[in-house]
């Protein structure tokens, strides 16, 4: 007899289907702007009853407006088209990590308006001692950069390690020496507004599509190399989370196992590692530049060669598990040593992203947009 219990099955009650018809109509109405409300019922094969209830709701808080269109051709009536309103709504994202903090303020039209970055102390910081510098840094943002500080209504937070983001518990956390750790609830109080959380690889995927133009439903990957190893990727729409939100953890994967030659990807790909293994042949090196300073030197070389082969190895895992558009590099390492990696790259799909910690402060502003304009729609919108 199989005492195991089945795994808990998600209903998709009539909450779910609201929550899923309100961010499709945002992405939408942030893709194809100006959009009429007729070219809306099409877009998104909802009802017309569905579409004015979640448009009026958005007219009403100001998220969007109505304007007139002159057709392409010389007859028929103007079209009344819809517009976002790049003023009606602002967000700050933050990104957290070990030794600092990066935070931005951005409006609807996903414009970075202010950004501040701040160098920690090397040592433990409680998840209160980090909520109340970034109250600090809110509070020394120019108030003329906003049209109306009541418009800031949400903030999203990112970090490394394993999120839960319904519940606002950072599940691990080994960059930043956490375990179960509530992080929505002290920076909701310390800010006074809603909060929404999301790992940091997760958020550079948002960022890095939204950075480049690529629609939600575009199948993108994000791999992320750095002080640890983690993949993204939306599939149909959707974040690819898998169960208890742990997808994309794969820096401890073994390879070979069984053999003598096990490893993981952590040995060959991060950071630490990467220093760890050039201080047996320079104990200078400190850090990632230093090995890439070096390249003439046999072990730099070495090192480089060993780096390419496990970074192809686990491109075409992503590839072959994902099968994405693109597949976007990104994390501390790889704008080190992206002139000597990208003959390894497979050519076409493969795209070294921007700034990694830009794309997560980005990201995390958008999740907040996101999870705030639904909040605000829900209080008028009953189920």
């Amino acid at each position: 007899m199989n005492d195991k219990k089945p795994y808990p099955i998600k209903i998709r009650n009539q909450s779910y289907v609201k929550h899923y018809n309100i961010q499709t109509v945002l992405r939408v109405l942030e893709e194809f702007q100006p959009v009429s409300r007729t070219e809306m019922v099409r877009l998104t094969e909802m009802s017309p009853t569905s579409i004015t209830r979640i448009i009026n709701a958005l007219i009403n808080l100001g998220l969007i407006y109505e304007t007139d269109s002159v057709p392409k051709s010389s007859r028929g009536r103007k079209a009344i088209n819809l517009c976002v309103k790049q003023d009606g709504i602002y967000t700050m994202g933050i990104f957290l990590t070990y030794d600092r903090i990066r935070t931005c303020i951005m409006d609807y039209g996903n414009h970075i308006l202010y950004s501040d970055l701040i160098q920690l102390e090397k040592r433990y910081y409680d998840v209160e001692e980090l909520a109340a510098l970034c109250r600090t840094m809110y509070d020394e943002v120019p108030r003329s950069l906003v049209r109306d500080w009541k418009c800031v209504c949400a903030v999203g937070v990112s970090c490394a390690g394993i999120i839960d983001p319904d519940s606002g518990v950072v599940v691990k956390s080994d960059q930043m020496g956490w375990e179960n750790v509530n992080l929505v609830e002290p920076f909701k109080e310390a800010l006074g507004l809603p909060v929404w959380l999301e790992n940091d690889v997760r958020s550079c995927l948002i960022g890095e599509k939204a950075r480049r133009g690529l629609s939600d439903e575009t199948d993108t990957a994000y791999l992320m190399v750095g002080t640890g190893i983690g993949v993204a990727a939306t599939v149909g729409g959707r974040m690819m989370r898998g169960f208890s939100s742990r997808s994309g953890e794969i820096e401890r994967v073994p390879i070979n196992p069984g053999m003598e030659c096990q490893t993981t990807l952590h040995r060959h790909l991060t950071e630490a590692s990467l220093i760890e293994r050039a201080r047996k042949y320079d104990p200078q090196v400190d850090s990632v530049c230093s090995i890439a300073m070096n390249i003439r030197q046999p072990w730099a070389q070495e090192l480089v060669a060993d780096f390419k082969k496990y970074l192809n190895f686990i491109i075409q895992m992503v590839d072959g598990i994902c099968n994405p558009y693109s597949i976007i590099l990104g994390g501390t390492i790889i704008p080190q040593l992206a002139p000597y990696i990208k003959d390894a790259l497979p050519a076409g799909r493969v795209i070294i992203g921007e700034n990694y910690e830009d794309a997560c402060v980005t990201g995390a502003a958008m999740v907040a947009i996101r999870g705030g304009i639904q909040a605000l729609i829900n209080e008028q919108i009953e189920i």
